[in-house]
Parts: structure tokens; sequence; C-alpha cells
């Protein structure tokens, strides 16, 4: 929304922080909203004789690939396995400190990290849970997409400079590469792929992105998913 019922510092659909602290009507707590609508649509398919278990598969790319990777991390319980696609190497991070250049020991909060999960959710951040789900983050070597230049992406100064800090400025070549070694430091179910010669798109991921989350239901663990979803890097 541009201005109703919040102004355009809020961008909802990547459940950026702003939105996150919304405290009163139709876009108060976006995530329940959604996890509302999965217990309504699981329990009409129930009614016509389908049940299933009560985590998803998400998938999202761009703006959206923040929003089912920053939703993974506050309800980590009903995610089964997820795609994050073209996330401009800004994946949030399982710290709630971090040595930030310059400034020594600092809060990660939320979407950076999850210090104030807490005061966000009401509940503590899922680390195992988090850790325990499948991840699959991708991008592209020529996708220049970058969220951290747009304002209303990032409308909190101090954020968005922990951001720059803490991730790097250049996508593949400082972000990229963060966020894959803070996730396999913090034991993250994560694997992760930069395609060659790709844009800001997720054509050429597509199938990947489909055998992974099949692999997921079938109960093949994530080395041997990685180990095939990466050997023709």
């Amino acid at each position: 929304p541009f201005e109703d019922p919040v102004d355009w510092t809020h961008m909802v659909h990547m459940l950026d922080a702003k939105t996150m602290e919304i405290e009163e009507g139709p876009l108060e707590r976006v995530d329940l909203q959604l996890l509302r609508m999965i217990d309504d649509a699981q329990e009409r398919l129930a009614d016509w004789g389908w049940s299933g278990p009560d985590n998803v598969i998400l998938n999202g790319f761009s703006a959206q690939a923040a929003f089912v990777n920053r939703f993974s991390a506050l309800h980590p319980s009903r995610v089964c396995s997820v795609s994050v696609g073209g996330f401009n190497g800004l994946a949030i991070l399982p710290e709630e400190t971090a040595d930030v250049r310059g400034f020594g020991e600092q809060p990660m909060n939320y979407p950076v990290g999850v210090a104030n999960v807490a005061e966000l959710t009401g509940n503590q951040f899922a680390r195992e849970a988090f850790c325990d789900l499948h991840q699959f983050l991708y991008m592209g070597s020529e996708d220049d997409r970058d969220a951290l230049l747009y304002p209303d992406a990032w409308t909190k100064p101090k954020l968005r400079g922990i951001a720059v800090l803490t991730y790097g400025e250049d996508i593949h070549d400082e972000r990229f590469p963060t966020c894959e070694k803070r996730y396999e430091e913090a034991g993250v179910n994560a694997v992760f792929r930069m395609y060659e010669d790709t844009g800001h798109t997720p054509e050429t991921a597509e199938d990947d992105i489909v055998e992974f989350h099949e692999r997921t239901l079938a109960g093949d663990d994530i080395e041997s998913i990685s180990a095939d979803l990466t050997e023709s890097e």
C-alpha cells in the first residue's frame, strides 16, 4: 500500500520490520494471517477426504523470497521446505548478535537477524526448528537487483546500515558467501546455488526447485540433495 491502511514505508510482501510492527487493522500480523489461511485450507481439504501434514512448502523469488525466508524464521515448525531465489544476498541470519565491522558487538534485529523476534511475535526464535527445515537459496551471477538501494524495502536507517556492514556491499562476492558461511556455521540444512549467466529470474533454477522439494518430501538428507543440485556449478 502507498498510503492506506499504512504508508509506503511498509513493504508488506517482503514481511519487513515495519510491517511486523503494525498493531491494528487489516495488515496486523500478516504472518499469522497466512497461518490462518493455511489452517483454513487444510480444514477444507480434510472435509473433502484429504489429510496432510501441518507444515507446508514455500517458494518465493525477489521480494517474495524475502517473505518466505523471513516467514520460515518466524514459524519454522510450520514449514517443511523453502526455496528462496533472487534474494540480493540478504537472507535472515539465525543470530542475535554479531561483531559488526567498526562498531563491535551489535544486536542483530529482524530481518537481519533474530534478536528481537520475541518482541515482535511474542515467541522466542525456534533455532533448532529453523536449522532442521530444508532451505534452497539461489541467485543468478548476473543478478544485480539490490533491495538495499530501495528506501521502501529498508526504511529503518540504522537497520539498513547494520545490514550493509553485516552482509557487505557486493551482492555476489560478499553477501551471498556471507549468508552461506553463516548458515553453515549455524548448522542450517541449506543448499546455496549460484547460477552462471543468469539475471533476475527463477527460470534457470525451476527444475532444481522442483527436485529440491520433491526430494525433501521423499525424506532425502540435505547432503545428498546439495551434492546433486550443485554438482553442475
